[in-house]
């Protein structure tokens, strides 16, 4: 698994800082969060650095841009039924995702991060999911030729690898995957483990944090089972990346990035290299030769 963290752990540091930082402690890429174009809450935000310098720096530092993480979501409800598709801006979060990918295609990062996110009111799931995949699929779409996939990551009414696999399938679209969150998958009441291995070859990129009583700590002291996430998936086979999230830009008061990243690359690194061996294969992959 190629190990990285994303930017919100270091949201005000400047993008040069931030790839020699991942450098310093050995970690292979950085998800960049992004709030989208003119947004200039983050120091890093990658829409508002210029991208050749961004490709550039991560090139000269041996370190991938992994993905551009949005907070798109495409739940957005249609009201009145129907008559609202003539004056509702519904086709808004396609073409946000559509600016992220170019923006991920031209800084060489291979996912785009979106959310699906939930349903309104006395709404059902399933009519929610109908409206959301119709969405993703246009933004699957938006990704064709360019090199980059959109990950959905799980959370809101689609929290579980069942509501997520079920909402895939309605999107029906190769380029849309998932991003599994495993403390969302938790605190849904799923274990995470057995939540990713039901993606098979859906999940794209593993998300890992831990939390304690409601608040992120450190990998390995919490109530999420990561490190057992980490060793099985590594030991099954999967090569996608896992990225650590650490809440600071959304959580005041959380320990400065000096104190938490380089532990969580040590533990990732170290519960890697103590992979599980494999049990099982994504599927399209056998056993043998994955």
């Amino acid at each position: 698994m190629q190990v990285g963290f994303s930017t919100v752990a270091c949201h005000d540091w400047p993008i040069d800082r931030v790839i020699a930082y991942a450098e310093e402690l050995g970690y292979a890429g950085i998800e960049f969060r992004s709030l989208g174009p003119d947004a200039t809450r983050f120091a890093c935000e990658p829409s508002m650095t210029s991208t050749t310098k961004t490709r550039s720096t991560l090139v000269e530092h041996g370190v991938s841009a992994i993905a551009v993480a949005t907070g798109i979501k495409f739940d957005a409800p249609i009201f009145p039924p129907i008559i609202g598709r003539a004056f509702q801006d519904h086709d808004r979060p396609v073409r946000e995702a559509r600016r992220a990918i170019e923006l991920a295609s031209t800084i060489g990062a291979p996912f785009v991060r979106v959310f699906a996110y939930q349903a309104h009111g006395r709404e059902s799931r399933e009519n929610a999911a109908n409206r959301i995949a119709e969405r993703l699929y246009l933004a699957g779409a938006a990704a064709r030729h360019t090199g980059v996939r959109v990950v959905v990551e799980n959370g809101g009414s689609f929290a579980t690898s069942e509501a997520m696999l079920d909402l895939l399938e309605r999107v029906a679209h190769p380029l849309v995957s998932v991003a599994w969150n495993a403390a969302s998958a938790h605190l849904a009441g799923e274990d995470p483990v057995q939540g990713a291995r039901a993606l098979g070859d859906k999940l794209a990129m593993l998300k890992v944090k831990d939390v304690a009583d409601g608040q992120p700590v450190m990998l390995g002291e919490g109530a999420v089972p990561v490190e057992r996430l980490v060793r099985e998936l590594a030991g099954d086979g999967f090569r996608g990346p896992v990225v650590f999230e650490w809440d600071r830009a959304w959580i005041p008061g959380l320990a400065e990035p000096q104190e938490v990243l380089p532990v969580a690359a040590s533990r990732l690194y170290r519960w890697l290299s103590a992979r599980t061996p494999r049990k099982w294969a994504p599927a399209g992959v056998s056993a043998a030769g994955a």
